[in-house]
Protein backbone atom coordinates (compact mmCIF):
# COMPACT_ATOMS: atom_id res chain seq x y z
CA UNK A 1 0.00 0.00 0.00
CA UNK A 2 1.44 3.31 -1.07
CA UNK A 3 0.97 6.55 0.83
CA UNK A 4 0.60 9.62 -1.32
CA UNK A 5 1.63 13.06 -0.07
CA UNK A 6 0.52 16.35 -1.55
CA UNK A 7 2.74 19.37 -1.04
CA UNK A 8 1.88 23.06 -1.59
CA UNK A 9 4.74 24.96 -3.00
CA UNK A 10 4.36 28.72 -2.61
CA UNK A 11 6.64 31.67 -2.15
CA UNK A 12 7.03 33.04 1.36
CA UNK A 13 5.20 36.26 0.50
CA UNK A 14 2.02 34.31 -0.39
CA UNK A 15 2.10 32.49 2.95
CA UNK A 16 2.48 35.80 4.75
CA UNK A 17 -0.45 37.33 2.80
CA UNK A 18 -2.74 34.43 3.73
CA UNK A 19 -1.74 34.64 7.40
CA UNK A 20 -2.16 38.42 7.49
CA UNK A 21 -5.61 38.16 5.87
CA UNK A 22 -6.71 35.66 8.51
CA UNK A 23 -5.45 37.89 11.31
CA UNK A 24 -7.20 40.94 9.84
CA UNK A 25 -10.47 39.01 9.57
CA UNK A 26 -10.18 37.87 13.19
CA UNK A 27 -9.43 41.42 14.34
CA UNK A 28 -12.42 42.75 12.42
CA UNK A 29 -14.72 40.20 14.10
CA UNK A 30 -13.34 41.16 17.52
CA UNK A 31 -13.98 44.86 16.83
CA UNK A 32 -17.57 44.11 15.83
CA UNK A 33 -18.08 42.13 19.06
CA UNK A 34 -16.64 44.91 21.22
CA UNK A 35 -18.60 47.64 19.43
CA UNK A 36 -21.93 45.79 19.74
CA UNK A 37 -24.29 48.39 21.19
CA UNK A 38 -25.70 47.85 24.66
CA UNK A 39 -29.43 47.77 25.24
CA UNK A 40 -29.29 51.15 27.02
CA UNK A 41 -27.56 52.71 23.99
CA UNK A 42 -30.13 51.19 21.65
CA UNK A 43 -32.97 52.64 23.74
CA UNK A 44 -31.30 56.05 23.78
CA UNK A 45 -30.98 55.92 19.99
CA UNK A 46 -34.75 55.42 19.73
CA UNK A 47 -35.50 58.28 22.13
CA UNK A 48 -33.02 60.02 24.48
CA UNK A 49 -35.65 59.99 27.24
CA UNK A 50 -35.48 56.18 27.29
CA UNK A 51 -31.92 56.38 28.64
CA UNK A 52 -32.88 58.31 31.77
CA UNK A 53 -36.44 57.13 32.49
CA UNK A 54 -35.86 53.96 34.56
CA UNK A 55 -36.88 50.72 32.83
CA UNK A 56 -36.52 47.51 34.83
CA UNK A 57 -36.97 43.85 33.87
CA UNK A 58 -37.89 41.38 36.60
CA UNK A 59 -38.40 37.65 36.86
CA UNK A 60 -38.57 35.42 39.91
CA UNK A 61 -35.42 33.51 38.96
CA UNK A 62 -33.09 36.42 38.23
CA UNK A 63 -34.60 39.33 40.14
CA UNK A 64 -34.01 42.90 38.93
CA UNK A 65 -32.27 43.69 35.62
CA UNK A 66 -31.64 47.36 34.80
CA UNK A 67 -32.42 48.04 31.14
CA UNK A 68 -30.91 51.54 30.99
CA UNK A 69 -28.74 54.01 32.90
CA UNK A 70 -31.73 55.50 34.71
CA UNK A 71 -32.70 52.09 36.10
CA UNK A 72 -29.13 51.35 37.20
CA UNK A 73 -28.97 54.63 39.14
CA UNK A 74 -32.42 54.12 40.71
CA UNK A 75 -31.75 50.54 41.82
CA UNK A 76 -28.36 51.54 43.25
CA UNK A 77 -29.97 54.40 45.18
CA UNK A 78 -32.72 52.17 46.56
CA UNK A 79 -30.28 49.44 47.56
CA UNK A 80 -28.24 52.02 49.47
CA UNK A 81 -30.96 54.07 51.14
CA UNK A 82 -34.53 52.90 50.44
CA UNK A 83 -34.84 49.18 51.07
CA UNK A 84 -38.56 49.49 51.82
CA UNK A 85 -39.26 50.88 48.35
CA UNK A 86 -37.16 48.14 46.74
CA UNK A 87 -38.99 45.45 48.69
CA UNK A 88 -42.38 46.93 47.78
CA UNK A 89 -41.38 47.07 44.11
CA UNK A 90 -40.23 43.44 44.17
CA UNK A 91 -43.53 42.44 45.77
CA UNK A 92 -45.51 44.28 43.08
CA UNK A 93 -43.46 42.82 40.21
CA UNK A 94 -43.74 39.32 41.66
CA UNK A 95 -47.51 39.64 41.88
CA UNK A 96 -47.83 41.00 38.32
CA UNK A 97 -45.76 38.06 37.01
CA UNK A 98 -47.73 35.42 38.93
CA UNK A 99 -51.13 36.85 38.01
CA UNK A 100 -50.09 37.77 34.44
CA UNK A 101 -51.64 41.22 34.56
CA UNK A 102 -50.53 44.76 33.98
CA UNK A 103 -50.83 47.20 36.85
CA UNK A 104 -50.01 50.74 37.94
CA UNK A 105 -48.56 51.67 41.34
CA UNK A 106 -48.66 55.01 43.11
CA UNK A 107 -47.63 53.91 46.61
CA UNK A 108 -43.88 53.22 46.33
CA UNK A 109 -42.64 56.80 45.99
CA UNK A 110 -44.60 60.01 46.65
CA UNK A 111 -43.77 61.56 43.27
CA UNK A 112 -43.47 58.48 41.02
CA UNK A 113 -45.81 56.15 39.18
CA UNK A 114 -44.70 52.62 38.25
CA UNK A 115 -46.33 50.96 35.24
CA UNK A 116 -45.86 47.17 35.06
CA UNK A 117 -46.47 45.06 31.94
CA UNK A 118 -46.02 41.26 31.76
CA UNK A 119 -43.79 39.71 29.08
CA UNK A 120 -45.43 36.67 27.45
CA UNK A 121 -43.19 33.88 26.13
CA UNK A 122 -46.29 31.88 25.16
CA UNK A 123 -49.95 33.02 25.13
CA UNK A 124 -50.39 31.41 28.56
CA UNK A 125 -46.84 31.72 29.93
CA UNK A 126 -45.31 34.84 31.44
CA UNK A 127 -41.50 34.91 31.45
CA UNK A 128 -41.19 38.15 33.45
CA UNK A 129 -42.39 41.73 33.69
CA UNK A 130 -41.11 45.13 32.59
CA UNK A 131 -41.59 48.12 34.89
CA UNK A 132 -41.29 51.76 33.84
CA UNK A 133 -40.79 54.34 36.61
CA UNK A 134 -42.03 57.78 35.60
CA UNK A 135 -42.99 61.11 37.18
CA UNK A 136 -46.51 61.00 38.50
CA UNK A 137 -48.92 63.00 36.32
CA UNK A 138 -51.18 65.53 37.97
CA UNK A 139 -54.58 64.03 38.65
CA UNK A 140 -57.88 65.69 39.23
CA UNK A 141 -59.05 65.56 42.83
CA UNK A 142 -61.69 62.89 43.31
CA UNK A 143 -63.92 62.89 46.34
CA UNK A 144 -63.87 59.33 47.72
CA UNK A 145 -67.16 57.51 47.92
CA UNK A 146 -68.45 56.70 51.42
CA UNK A 147 -67.04 53.42 52.74
CA UNK A 148 -69.92 52.45 55.03
CA UNK A 149 -71.07 48.85 54.86
CA UNK A 150 -74.82 49.03 54.27
CA UNK A 151 -77.38 46.24 54.24
CA UNK A 152 -79.57 45.77 51.19
CA UNK A 153 -83.18 46.50 52.06
CA UNK A 154 -84.55 43.41 50.29
CA UNK A 155 -82.29 40.95 52.12
CA UNK A 156 -81.31 42.85 55.24
CA UNK A 157 -81.46 39.83 57.51
CA UNK A 158 -79.16 37.54 55.50
CA UNK A 159 -76.69 39.46 53.38
CA UNK A 160 -74.11 42.12 54.13
CA UNK A 161 -73.82 44.49 51.15
CA UNK A 162 -70.25 45.47 50.29
CA UNK A 163 -71.40 47.61 47.36
CA UNK A 164 -73.90 47.53 44.50
CA UNK A 165 -72.21 44.50 42.91
CA UNK A 166 -70.96 42.50 45.91
CA UNK A 167 -72.54 41.05 49.02
CA UNK A 168 -71.50 38.48 51.58
CA UNK A 169 -73.70 36.18 53.64
CA UNK A 170 -73.64 36.97 57.33
CA UNK A 171 -73.46 33.38 58.57
CA UNK A 172 -72.75 31.09 55.60
CA UNK A 173 -69.49 30.99 53.63
CA UNK A 174 -71.10 32.44 50.50
CA UNK A 175 -70.48 35.46 48.33
CA UNK A 176 -72.65 36.96 45.57
CA UNK A 177 -71.39 39.09 42.67
CA UNK A 178 -73.48 40.94 40.11
CA UNK A 179 -71.40 40.40 36.96
CA UNK A 180 -73.68 41.35 34.05
CA UNK A 181 -76.21 43.90 32.85
CA UNK A 182 -79.96 43.01 32.79
CA UNK A 183 -81.01 41.43 29.49
CA UNK A 184 -84.41 43.16 29.45
CA UNK A 185 -85.43 46.71 30.44
CA UNK A 186 -86.77 46.73 33.97
CA UNK A 187 -85.24 43.32 34.72
CA UNK A 188 -82.77 42.94 37.58
CA UNK A 189 -79.30 41.62 36.87
CA UNK A 190 -78.63 38.10 38.12
CA UNK A 191 -76.32 37.53 41.08
CA UNK A 192 -73.61 34.90 40.70
CA UNK A 193 -73.10 32.97 43.93
CA UNK A 194 -69.84 31.33 44.98
CA UNK A 195 -68.92 29.29 48.02
CA UNK A 196 -65.91 30.47 49.97
CA UNK A 197 -63.36 28.14 51.48
CA UNK A 198 -62.64 28.51 55.18
CA UNK A 199 -59.43 30.47 54.55
CA UNK A 200 -61.09 32.71 51.93
CA UNK A 201 -63.88 33.56 54.36
CA UNK A 202 -61.36 34.27 57.14
CA UNK A 203 -59.42 36.63 54.88
CA UNK A 204 -62.50 38.61 53.84
CA UNK A 205 -63.78 38.91 57.40
CA UNK A 206 -60.34 40.06 58.56
CA UNK A 207 -60.31 42.78 55.89
CA UNK A 208 -63.86 43.80 56.85
CA UNK A 209 -62.62 44.68 60.33
CA UNK A 210 -61.12 47.86 58.83
CA UNK A 211 -62.50 48.43 55.31
CA UNK A 212 -60.57 50.80 53.05
CA UNK A 213 -57.52 50.56 55.32
CA UNK A 214 -54.31 48.74 54.47
CA UNK A 215 -53.80 45.76 56.77
CA UNK A 216 -50.30 44.27 57.10
CA UNK A 217 -49.65 40.94 55.41
CA UNK A 218 -48.29 39.52 58.68
CA UNK A 219 -51.48 40.38 60.61
CA UNK A 220 -53.69 38.93 57.88
CA UNK A 221 -51.65 35.72 57.76
CA UNK A 222 -51.98 35.28 61.53
CA UNK A 223 -55.74 35.86 61.29
CA UNK A 224 -56.18 33.28 58.51
CA UNK A 225 -53.72 30.70 59.89
CA UNK A 226 -53.74 31.40 63.65
CA UNK A 227 -51.94 28.20 64.63
CA UNK A 228 -48.83 28.79 62.54
CA UNK A 229 -45.68 30.43 63.89
CA UNK A 230 -44.63 33.72 62.30
CA UNK A 231 -41.18 35.22 62.70
CA UNK A 232 -40.93 38.58 64.43
CA UNK A 233 -39.22 39.99 61.34
CA UNK A 234 -42.12 39.08 59.08
CA UNK A 235 -43.47 36.30 56.89
CA UNK A 236 -41.23 33.65 55.41
CA UNK A 237 -41.19 33.47 51.59
CA UNK A 238 -43.43 30.36 51.58
CA UNK A 239 -45.91 32.05 53.94
CA UNK A 240 -45.99 35.21 51.83
CA UNK A 241 -46.54 33.11 48.70
CA UNK A 242 -49.42 31.27 50.39
CA UNK A 243 -51.11 34.56 51.31
CA UNK A 244 -50.63 35.90 47.79
CA UNK A 245 -52.23 32.77 46.33
CA UNK A 246 -55.16 33.12 48.73
CA UNK A 247 -55.64 36.76 47.68
CA UNK A 248 -55.49 35.64 44.03
CA UNK A 249 -58.21 33.00 44.64
CA UNK A 250 -60.49 35.46 46.45
CA UNK A 251 -60.17 37.93 43.58
CA UNK A 252 -61.40 35.28 41.16
CA UNK A 253 -64.64 35.14 43.13
CA UNK A 254 -65.33 38.77 44.03
CA UNK A 255 -63.82 40.93 41.28
CA UNK A 256 -65.64 41.87 38.10
CA UNK A 257 -62.24 41.68 36.39
CA UNK A 258 -59.66 39.78 38.48
CA UNK A 259 -56.83 41.08 36.25
CA UNK A 260 -57.71 44.64 37.26
CA UNK A 261 -58.85 44.31 40.89
CA UNK A 262 -60.83 47.20 42.37
CA UNK A 263 -62.16 45.68 45.57
CA UNK A 264 -59.34 43.61 47.07
CA UNK A 265 -56.32 45.82 46.46
CA UNK A 266 -52.64 45.32 47.11
CA UNK A 267 -51.13 48.25 49.00
CA UNK A 268 -47.52 47.56 48.09
CA UNK A 269 -45.19 47.89 51.02
CA UNK A 270 -48.19 48.05 53.38
CA UNK A 271 -50.44 45.00 52.87
CA UNK A 272 -53.95 44.53 51.50
CA UNK A 273 -57.20 46.50 51.73
CA UNK A 274 -60.83 45.75 50.91
CA UNK A 275 -62.22 48.74 49.05
CA UNK A 276 -65.70 49.36 47.67
CA UNK A 277 -65.98 52.34 45.35
CA UNK A 278 -69.66 53.00 44.77
CA UNK A 279 -68.94 55.00 41.61
CA UNK A 280 -66.90 52.28 39.96
CA UNK A 281 -68.96 49.29 41.04
CA UNK A 282 -71.17 47.65 38.43
CA UNK A 283 -74.84 48.71 38.45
Amino acid sequence: MMTQFVYWHAPLWQVLVVAATGLLLLAWLLVLAVRRPKLSAALAAVDPALASQPAIYFDRAGGFVALNAGAEALLHEWRQSNGDALSALADALWEAEVEARASQLDTILPDKTVVIVPVFRQPDEVSGVVAMVMPRPALATITPAPAALAMQTSEAESWLALGPALRMHRTRAEIQVKRSEPSQPGEEAAWQESTLTNTEQRLLRALLQHPDEAQPAKALFQWVWPGEDVDELGLRPDQRDRLRRLVFNVRQKIELDPRAPRLLRTMHGLGYALHVDQKDAAP
